[in-house]
């Protein structure tokens, strides 16, 4: 189902809202593009971000307390077979898809923070000159949480983009939103995780709940994670 939307109802992954002039490293670096800020700034922003944003376990990834450590990305909505795949943190930095939701031990490869610069840039200099063009390119895509007055989406595809847009002044969005892909707080009760126990209904709701109040003040390791080049 293809719906529009308001930017500052989305969320990212780690629970950085949009559109709210919050912390969030995407948007805030390409924000920074707009505003004409020096391009090196902004990237050793967000480097530093990257270096220090090791989170342990889902708590600490939204900044939220949970009773018990909770692994990346155990969201209570989610079935429980996902829970014997492969989380947040990889043995080997070859197997880090992407840079802000999983990690390594070993630390961040060069390469893989300069293919993110291209993707902000890209996005950023492409919706500048051509516009947002869903039909041709793909639309952002979100999962919905719903609340019993609001919503918040969850974009699971599309972060870049939608950086982009709010960076050049957009206030809402056309998504892409499968009927199926929703999560109900009134029914946490009845969530796959809390209903196999793996989860308490408060710790549910504290992630959720997360995510509609944002990550203001996100992790910060004390020692930053080394750079690979």
């Amino acid at each position: 189902m293809i719906r529009e939307i308001a930017i500052a109802d989305c969320v990212h992954y780690c629970g950085f809202r949009y559109g709210r002039n919050e912390f969030n490293p995407y948007e805030n670096y390409i924000t920074g593009l707009a505003d004409g800020h020096p391009q090196e700034d902004l990237r050793q922003r967000f480097i530093d971000f990257i270096r220090h944003y090791r989170p342990r376990d889902l708590g600490e990834a939204l900044s939220v307390t949970t009773s018990h450590s909770i692994p990346l990305w155990l969201l209570p909505w989610k079935s429980w077979r996902k829970l014997f795949r492969p989380g947040g943190w990889q043995k080997s930095v070859a197997d880090v898809i992407d840079i802000v939701t999983h990690f390594s031990p070993q630390g961040v490869k060069w390469d893989r923070i300069e293919e993110e610069f291209t993707w902000l840039e890209s996005a950023f200099a492409t919706i500048r000159d051509h516009g947002y063009q869903p039909e041709k390119y793909g639309y952002i895509e979100v999962f919905e949480l719903c609340a019993p007055k609001e919503s918040r989406f969850l974009v699971t595809d599309g972060n870049h983009r939608l950086g982009a847009l709010h960076a050049l002044g957009e206030k809402r969005v056309r998504v892409r939103h499968p009927l199926c892909f929703s999560a109900h707080r009134t029914r946490a009760r009845y969530w796959p995780l809390v209903l196999s126990g793996h989860l308490s209904l408060r710790d549910a709701l504290a992630i959720f709940d997360g995510y509609f109040h944002g990550n203001r003040t996100p992790h910060r390791a004390f020692h930053p994670t080394p750079i690979l080049y």
